[in-house]
């Protein structure tokens, strides 16, 4: 971006004009130049006639960073660049104070918005800070006699959000992360891959709570001290020595100097997404991005997700929250679904008397069956951590387990039908008020629905006559029918249209004869009609003998 310099565009980063050009207090001056009294930080700065210096891309990106968290600075801050840190040369400090005139200014394009007074204070934000150490002590992981057992590796933390535990454990598990992505040959990332995260015990130092500069500086000493204390940054990986794991002296540089730069980065990426917010806006109206929406070639959706979730960009900024909330923002999209279920299900209540929405059932437009299919299964987040909710959508009804309820009218359909018949034997076709109770009494037999698992309701239809295999029930009452028939006549060879009690017993026999019937399967059955001069042939002896055989009969 050009900067106002005397009056003329120029580029600051241009290899003619260096960082040295504008804070060193004794430029040096071609001999024809006259001599210039020493400049300071009011007076206007000029541009010595210089011939170009070779700079590396390295140096340039250095220069580049420093000077841009000068021009970035806000109003009334005073910010310490160092410049041997920007440039590698000398060792002399600048203090510029923004608040003198000066004619080097960043000029923001006309449709950038100016947010000078969007900056936080890091003097007045208070957070928590704390120093951490790895000791690579597992003798399970790592050999005893290995010459980084036992190192220690020193780091630490001072971030914005969180506890200083909760710091350290995000940390840690970002170290581990990098070390899988990363393909280090020494160091904490190298001896995390190589012997594995838990070879080291983890734990935190010491902390520290402060404003945001004393907490970095804290930090930066303690960290420093400490290596320094264990032996210095590591040396040697083949020798046991006294050493860290640390590759520097510790310390991350100037606070103040890297607090400006980060919140230039953070203004710029903010401007870049509140215009992508507003397109959306004005398309849609509102700012509800959907998770996986990309806003011209953004991917807005995510971005949205982190602002909600993680305060990014809104945290400490309440003319960005405004700004959002114009539009409509809500913190928590989730909370702004469920007033609008909540209202479905009210309506629905008012209308039906309760809450046992079908699964298909469509309200005002949404799949209200789905969305309360979805509430009674175990990931739905409506009712989850919401006293509140549950308390209301129980007193309009609300049950837990459809299938529950579902078994309350059954068992009730199955009680007037026990009243009215003395059992539960309901045939397969049977609709009783409605309801299909033959084939629920089916599923029942054949799949245990609505019985398995619960002990009560198998013990509740077994005091009504229950038989878990109707066929085992049919053939206990055609083996009575025969006994009496064969008390009667000697024999159970009945006749084909021979009725007993009721029962068409002579079309029964012709189905055992047949299909073996009830018998095919249980050689006890079989046996007990063979023992009462059942015929499985009538017309021929041999037949019959080989049709008991293969029923495993013992003649």
């Amino acid at each position: 971006m050009p900067v106002k310099y005397l009056g003329a565009d120029v580029n600051p980063f241009k290899r003619q004009c260096t960082l040295k050009d504008f804070f060193s207090a004794d430029p040096p001056l071609e001999a024809e130049t006259p001599a210039s009294p020493p400049m300071s930080p009011s007076t206007p700065l000029e541009l010595p006639p210089m011939p170009p210096m070779p700079l590396s891309p390295r140096e340039l990106g250095q220069q580049r960073k420093a000077l841009q968290a000068i021009l970035q600075a806000p109003t009334g801050a005073i910010a310490q660049i160092e410049y041997e840190a920007a440039t590698g040369q000398g060792s002399s400090s600048w203090p510029v104070d923004v608040n003198a005139p000066s004619t080097c200014s960043m000029m923001p394009s006309s449709d950038e918005e100016s947010e000078s007074d969007d900056v936080r204070d890091p003097a007045t934000l208070i957070i928590e800070a704390a120093v951490y150490k790895w000791t690579f002590d597992n003798p399970e992981l790592i050999h005893v006699d290995h010459p980084l057992f036992g190192i220690k590796y020193f780091g630490q933390v001072a971030r914005e959000k969180g506890t200083a535990i909760e710091q350290c454990e995000a940390r840690w598990s970002e170290e581990r992360a990098e070390a899988k992505k990363k393909n280090k040959e020494v160091g904490l990332l190298y001896m995390i891959k190589a012997f594995g995260y838990e070879a080291a015990t983890r734990r935190m130092i010491e902390t520290f709570k402060g404003s945001m500069l004393e907490a970095q500086n804290w930090a930066n000493e303690r960290e420093i001290k400490l290596i320094a204390e264990h032996g210095g940054p590591l040396r040697d990986v083949d020798r046991r020595l006294r050493q860290t794991l640390n590759l520097t002296n510790g310390g991350r540089g100037d606070a103040i100097t890297r607090w400006y730069a980060n919140e230039a980065i953070s203004r710029k990426r903010w401007n870049k997404y509140k215009k992508l917010l507003q397109v959306f806006y004005d398309r849609e109206g509102h700012l509800n991005v959907p998770g996986p929406h990309v806003e011209d070639g953004v991917a807005l959706g995510k971005i949205v997700a982190n602002m909600r979730h993680r305060d990014i960009f809104l945290a400490d900024h309440p003319e960005r929250q405004a700004w959002v909330r114009e539009r409509g923002w809500v913190d928590n999209p989730r909370d702004e679904r469920w007033e609008r279920v909540k209202e479905l299900l009210q309506a629905f209540y008012d209308r039906e008397g309760h809450l046992n929405v079908p699964q298909a059932y469509v309200e005002d437009g949404e799949p209200l069956g789905r969305i309360v299919l979805k509430m009674r299964g175990q990931t739905c987040q409506f009712l989850k951590g919401h006293p509140e909710r549950e308390a209301w959508v129980r007193a309009h009804g609300w049950v837990d387990s459809a299938r529950d309820e579902r078994w309350e009218r059954v068992k009730q359909l199955l009680q007037a039908f026990y009243d009215r018949e003395g059992h539960l034997n309901v045939p397969f076709y049977h609709v009783e008020n409605g309801v299909a109770l033959g084939t629920c009494v089916n599923l029942m037999r054949s799949q245990g629905c609505f019985l398995t698992g619960h002990s009560d309701r198998v013990e509740w239809v077994r005091a009504r006559g229950w038989v878990k295999n109707a066929r085992d029930a049919r053939w206990e009452r055609v083996m009575e029918l025969l006994q009496a028939f064969f008390e009667r006549e000697g024999h159970i060879n009945v006749h084909t249209a021979h009725v007993e009690d009721g029962v068409a017993l002579g079309k029964t026999v012709i189905n055992i004869r047949a299909h073996c019937v009830f018998i095919k399967g249980h050689p006890d059955r079989a046996q007990w009609c063979y023992e009462r001069g059942f015929e499985m042939h009538t017309r021929d002896p041999v037949k019959n003998r080989e049709r008991w055989a293969a029923l495993g009969v013992v003649a």
